[in-house]
């Protein structure tokens, strides 16, 4: 396959996943939003839901930064990713690497308008403010699991680069196999060596650090006015979800195109066929390495599920900060419990107790 062949698909696969992934997370999104079950009152109807003005204008700048950081970004990463595939000269050293780095492009532009949208954060109004005295700690603030899975994702990328540019033939383009007992050898290409490895790590560990100061940014926020606190950090979590989920699909998009290629590769390096001729016959001989073919089937494997993983991440991601940035109930009033509509007979049941203050605001349940 041709360098230019090799570029047109890759391109078209990741246009293709791109638009798969927003479509089924925004599917996601409307799945989980209609299935919210909202807590009643006994004898009435679901609990208002007014939120405050300064909730409804946040929640509105944090939807607006959402849906400019994923448009934009896919809208710059594909015009800057075919100039940068061209090369101009400047990367003629690995063709391909413009292809490669088309994933770190846009995740550096989505973080980069995520941060932008955190600094322009509405500020609280009026002469009389308020805010928790209780620290906020990013740990608390950000999604364990997913986080976890971001640096994960970085770390796998940076020890297969690695591999690869350790193991790279020279020029650090290609694989070789040499059959010592034959003397024979096959080299196959292309293959992530150092000219690929190095520029990848570093755009890998850019993305991280970049995930890393947006999510600080979120923790650092001012606080919603007229809202409690509850509700303010799930409006945080939920700017938190989107920023990682963005980051891992990054991450995970790279890895996996690190992956297939090095199988892709190696399977074609794994064997090779040569052949003399006598005066009566022509003998022909296929020599095949089992190791690099086992190794390249796990790299293949490994490759698509890495990209399938992130794909579904992002999904889930990206429709539990829907349904965490959803509206919010009215919360209680400034003192004394809120009234519950009694029962037949004038008594209210013995397992319905009044809503106090101290409840935090009536909403939807998990």
């Amino acid at each position: 396959m041709s360098t230019h062949l090799l570029v047109l698909a890759v391109i078209a696969m990741a246009a293709l996943v791109g638009v798969v992934a927003i479509v089924v997370a925004v599917v996601a999104g409307g799945l989980a939003a209609s299935g919210r079950r909202q807590v009643q009152l006994v004898g009435g109807g679901p609990l208002p839901r007014d939120p405050s003005v300064a909730y409804r204008r946040a929640r509105r700048h944090a939807a607006v930064t959402a849906l400019l950081s994923w448009g934009v970004a896919a809208v710059v990463a594909f015009p800057v990713g075919g100039l940068l595939a061209r090369g101009h000269g400047v990367l003629d050293g690995a063709p391909g690497l413009g292809v490669a780095l088309l994933p770190t492009t846009f995740g550096l532009t989505l973080l980069a308008i995520a941060a932008v949208g955190e600094l322009t954060w509405p500020r609280p109004e009026g002469s009389v403010r308020s805010a928790a005295l209780a620290p906020r700690r990013l740990g608390a603030l950000t999604p364990r699991g997913l986080r976890l899975l971001t640096w994960a994702w970085a770390g796998t990328l940076t020890v297969v680069l690695l591999v690869t540019g350790l193991t790279a033939a020279a020029g650090g383009r290609t694989f070789r196999v040499q059959w010592a007992s034959d003397g024979a050898s096959s080299e196959s290409g292309p293959y992530p060596g150092w000219p690929y490895a190095g520029p990848l790590i570093v755009a890998g560990l850019l993305v991280l650090a970049a995930a890393e100061i947006v999510l600080r940014l979120i923790a650092r926020r001012p606080a919603v006015a007229d809202t409690v606190t509850a509700d303010d950090e799930r409006l945080r979590r939920a700017s938190a979800r989107r920023v990682l989920a963005g980051a891992q699909l990054v991450l995970a998009g790279t890895l996996a195109g690190v992956l297939f290629t090095t199988g892709i590769t190696l399977r074609s390096a794994a064997s090779t066929t040569f052949g003399w001729a006598t005066a009566t016959q022509s003998v022909t001989t296929t020599l095949v390495a089992p190791g690099v073919r086992f190794a390249a089937v796990v790299a293949i494997v490994s490759g698509l599920s890495v990209a399938l993983t992130g794909i579904a991440v992002t999904m889930v991601a990206l429709a539990q900060a829907a349904t965490e940035a959803g509206p919010v109930p009215t919360g209680a009033p400034a003192s004394g419990p809120v009234p519950v509509a009694p029962a037949r007979g004038g008594a209210a049941p013995r397992d319905q107790a009044a809503l106090s203050p101290a409840d935090g605001p009536a909403g939807d349940v998990p």
